[in-house]
């Protein structure tokens, strides 16, 4: 019959190691029934799985160990020998150890009351750790509290102080996967904001946030949406992003469409307003491909967001993403799957000329005012549209011009090395050719707002 054993080990200190030895030289090792010696009530009784103790081994075996306060790690071993129990004795100083190891956690910032969030095997790689004060984010050496973003190891403060009582919120401004994007006002400085405001008990979406700040806190480009800092409040982590009062490239293409003066054949937004703003767009893709040596994964109109002085600028970039140093190639399958690249569709590794496709998808997207593909929320449906189907453009009969032509089926090419980069497409001839001309995209935006109450 298979028995089980039960494997102790048992943990003590240096002198309680020298005083067995002692009793062990004197021959003072008789049996004793731990049930009806005082002694019992320092030892640590053992169960069996059906939680019943057997009486044979409430005696000890072999020699008795005189130990003050054992701690005990059980672990149960099926036999098919039914030996003695198995005890290992490890030497070990418990005060000095048990210190020792408190001190190495709190230089890792580890407090055991604390909830600890995506950790790994190894406890040097945790990433998450929340409490009531706040998450911190231990591989980025940084954590977000009540009165904003601050550097672990220095306790610096990364971006200015950002406290609640700071903020005026005001109306919801957008929503989306992440969480609901809110209008402040942050009264110290009179500026608006757009307060973003994220669950970090959700996995998902604090890996976002993680990938999101990891991108923001470290540009200093025009052309990226400004990073304005963070803070804790209640589970949630508000981030706070330049506010652009013309909203995304989306409401824009829904105010184009009012225009009445719009005629189909005609480009929805005027080339050279269009123009202007794909130059903007293409110098954030080429900052964040060259100097960050990023793409960013999920290119659309809602993630390109403009304002009234006709600045554009990329946002979210909670699912960019580090390109391969050896090959500018990634392989992870996210983003908006009608925005995606055939070679992303198709599963293969790809590099920034994605980015290149979704942006040329959205240029014929503001040129026609309807996305160029039919409307499906079947996977296989539209993997057949974008991988086998032939690459949309701007309407040949139209009255559009050769230059967006050409511009347009240089992004769309199926073949990513085929395609052009970002930087060859700032020197194509459909951004040269309205790069110095008159047309202001303020005054255009100002007629657009008119038809906001349409």
């Amino acid at each position: 019959m298979m028995k089980r054993n039960l494997k102790l080990d048992l943990i003590i200190s240096d002198d309680d190691i020298k005083n067995n030895k002692k009793s062990q030289s004197n021959n003072q090792s008789p049996k004793q029934d731990y049930n009806d010696q005082e002694e019992s009530k320092k030892q640590s009784s053992v169960a069996d799985d059906d939680g019943q103790s057997d009486s044979k081994n409430k005696k000890s075996k072999g020699a008795g160990v005189q130990i003050k306060r054992p701690q005990l790690s059980i672990q149960n071993v099926e036999s098919n020998n039914q030996s003695k129990e198995d005890l290992s004795i490890s030497n070990y100083n418990s005060a000095a150890d048990k210190q020792k190891q408190q001190t190495q956690e709190q230089k890792k910032g580890i407090n055991k009351n604390n909830l600890v969030l995506d950790q790994s095997v190894e406890l040097g790689s945790m990433s998450c750790e929340l409490d009531s004060e706040g998450l911190k984010v231990m591989r980025e050496d940084y954590e977000i509290g009540r009165e904003g973003m601050r550097n672990i190891s220095t306790g610096q403060i990364i971006v200015g102080n950002l406290a609640k009582e700071d903020l005026d919120i005001q109306e919801v401004i957008g929503n989306g996967a992440s969480g609901y994007v809110y209008k402040a006002l942050h009264k110290p400085s009179g500026r608006y904001l757009a307060i973003k405001s994220i669950n970090a008990f959700d996995k998902g979406k604090r890996h976002q946030l993680i990938n999101d700040l990891r991108s923001l806190s470290k540009n200093s480009c025009p052309f990226l949406v400004e990073f304005c800092g963070a803070l804790y409040e209640e589970g949630a982590v508000k981030v706070a992003l330049e506010y652009m009062n013309m909203g995304s490239l989306k409401s824009i293409i829904k105010l184009a469409k009012k225009n009445p003066d719009w005629q189909q054949g005609h480009a929805l937004i005027p080339e050279p307003i269009l123009s202007k703003l794909v130059q903007q767009i293409l110098c954030g893709l080429s900052y964040l491909n060259i100097c960050k040596k990023q793409m960013h994964r999920d290119i659309k109109p809602d993630n390109i967001l403009v304002n009234t002085q006709g600045v554009a600028k990329l946002t979210d970039f909670g699912i960019a993403t580090e390109l391969d140093e050896t090959g500018g190639l990634a392989k992870t399958f996210v983003g908006t799957l009608t925005y995606m690249s055939p070679e992303r569709m198709e599963g293969e590794n790809y590099s920034a000329k994605g980015d290149i496709w979704s942006l040329g998808i959205v240029i014929v997207e503001m040129i026609t005012g309807e996305f160029p593909y039919p409307e499906t929320r079947d996977f296989l449906e539209m993997h057949n549209l974008i991988a086998n189907k032939p690459s949309p453009n701007v309407p040949k009969n139209g009255n559009f011009s050769d230059e967006l032509f050409d511009f347009v089926d240089k992004c769309l090419l199926k073949l990513p090395e085929d395609r052009a980069s970002s930087i060859q497409l700032l020197a194509h001839p459909w951004i040269l050719k309205y790069s110095q001309s008159d047309a202001k995209i303020a005054q255009y935006f100002q007629v657009l707002k008119q038809y906001e109450e349409l």
